[in-house]
């Protein structure tokens, strides 16, 4: 499917610049330390990105990659054609898709190793988005469509999308025609490999209707299919379990859903149920269909001295997506999500949240089902040079197993601006994790701006670590890191420097980063960005 698909991509691209008044063309180098997209581990990178827009909502892009200890470059590549009627939308190549709140189908977030972060958020984004990541395994690759149609007193929009990803898996696995692997998990295998030689397509389509009445109602509705498929045009079971003779696995995952949205200036009110269908096929019985349901739904309230949210998301124990990515940790199936913003003076503000997750099937750790509960709050001020003097705190709390986890920190921050080219900082923060002991984390930064063009910023930080209780840190990441910060797990001294200078549609950055523990390790990284607009 890829090349007819790259032949279809370049001939569109190629009406589209003779088209194109004003064609622009961005080029980026970069060379990271990061996770490449949503992946949990951090490794060094090299990364290369061509766009070449058309105009603000059409354009085409070519991401490739090369990590430490991969032999081949990876690359994401598509073409996106925001205006080319009226309502019309097309993406070819590989995208994110999501529907709704991402309940049964989402674009995931980075992965966050910070323990006092909030998992997720309920998505709010477009339908599809591109990949410009260089990774391909966590996107589809295929063709997306939409179009919107305005009539008098309300307006209809209609999406679509077809995905075909090539993976790879044992040849007894093949032979046998089914995989102990899941769809989730064969996103990775993308390479021949080891044991894996065989080829194995995952096939993946969806559709989204919806309509606007007034601009302040929405009703939609969803739907979308996956399976595997061999070269032969055979289906492959995955997520196999059991002896074979006696085992079972997945033939197919289907789901559907439907969704409100009321929405004004204030006032944002939002429901969404959603059912999946897992085909089961048993080596030793008929064919079975399992069916669960989830609900999410919440309110959001925007006041000029008050915000706040509150959002229910539960999952019965059937109900299985490969591509959820909604607010929550994975795996957890029960939640509860509440936010409150009160701003009483203009350079006032105070902030809480409180969640409450819980599985409501256990792990294979877990005796019973574990509840996760986190609670945070805020106050910040600022006046005139001071810019900002910040305190937040944040407590975690896990049952497992009839036992208790309490962790909790706190964080202060102050930040001065004397001069418009100088900014001065300090932040302490002190993290209790039950009975080993209290870490600390000790900092200050200094930034500067010459020339109004040229920005420089030192920190330098010292960390006291107490046993089994890591300090989770950021030292100056590059923009738009997936994983910003680290864990520094002992006594530690740690210091980074970060330089940028723009000059026009051209921008250079430049971090150094260095790390020297008390057991005599040490750590530099170098990473640099750079982007010209043509």
């Amino acid at each position: 499917m890829q090349r007819p698909l790259i032949l279809f991509v370049f001939l569109l691209l190629m009406s589209c610049s003779v088209a194109a008044a004003e064609t622009r063309i961005i080029l980026q180098v970069e060379h990271r330390r990061d996770a490449l997209d949503i992946e949990e581990d951090t490794r060094n990178y090299y990364r290369e990105k061509l766009k070449i827009a058309f105009s603000p909502e059409s354009a085409f892009s070519l991401t490739t990659v090369h990590c430490d200890g991969m032999e081949e470059r990876r690359h994401t590549w598509n073409l996106v054609l925001g205006d080319p009627g009226r309502g019309l939308y097309f993406i070819a190549g590989n995208f994110y898709a999501s529907f709704g709140s991402g309940l049964l189908l989402g674009t995931a977030g980075p992965f966050q190793p910070d323990h006092f972060a909030r998992k997720g958020n309920a998505g709010e984004g477009p339908v599809f988005s591109p990949s410009t990541s260089g990774n391909p395994s966590s996107s589809f690759h295929g063709i997306g469509a939409g179009i919107s149609i305005p009539f008098p007193g309300f307006s209809c929009s209609l999406h679509s999308f077809y995905s075909r990803r090539e993976r790879f898996i044992s040849s007894a696995e093949h032979e046998t025609g089914h995989t102990e692997s899941s769809i989730s998990s064969l996103e990775g295998h993308r390479e021949q490999e080891g044991l894996r030689s065989e080829p194995v397509h995952t096939r993946t389509a969806g559709g989204a209707f919806a309509v606007t009445v007034g601009d302040y109602l929405t009703l939609g509705s969803h739907c979308m299919y996956s399976d595997l498929e061999t070269p032969e045009g055979g289906p492959l079971l995955f997520s196999y379990s059991g002896s074979e003779g006696s085992g079972a696995g997945y033939k197919s995952f289907s789901g559907y859903g439907f969704r409100m949205e009321y929405r004004d200036e204030n006032l944002t009110l939002f429901a969404e149920q959603d059912i999946t269908r897992s085909t089961i096929v048993p080596e030793s019985r008929p064919r079975e269909e399992i069916i669960g349901k989830g609900t999410i739904w919440g309110m959001k309230l925007s006041l000029p001295l008050l915000r706040t949210s509150i959002v229910r998301k539960s999952l019965d124990r059937d109900y299985y997506s490969p591509f959820t990515a909604t607010m929550g940790e994975t795996g957890y199936h029960e939640g509860w999500f509440w936010d409150l913003k009160v701003s009483p003076y203009r350079n006032l503000s105070f902030l809480s949240g409180v969640s409450t997750e819980r599985r409501l099937v256990p792990s294979v750790q877990d005796k019973e089902p574990p509840v996760t509960v986190l609670r945070t709050f805020s106050g910040t001020y600022s006046w005139k040079a001071l810019e900002k003097i910040q305190y937040s705190a944040a407590f975690l709390e896990r049952t497992r197993n009839g036992a208790d986890e309490e962790k909790q920190k706190h964080r202060f921050l102050i930040k001065l601006r004397p001069l418009r080219q100088l900014t001065l900082q300090g932040a302490s923060a002190f993290q209790q994790n039950g009975d080993t002991g209290t870490s600390s984390l000790h900092a200050i930064g200094i930034g500067v701006t010459l020339f109004g063009r040229w920005d420089i910023s030192l920190t330098g930080a010292k960390a006291a670590v107490a046993p089994d209780n890591p300090v989770y840190a950021r030292m100056l990441p590059m923009r738009n890191s997936n994983i910003p910060g680290f864990f520094i797990r002992e006594d530690a001294i740690t210091a980074a420097l970060r330089t940028s200078l723009r000059w026009g549609d051209c921008c250079f950055s430049l971090r150094y980063f260095y790390l020297q523990c008390e057991s005599g390790e040490n750590r530099n990284t170098v990473e640099f960005f750079g982007s010209g607009t043509f």
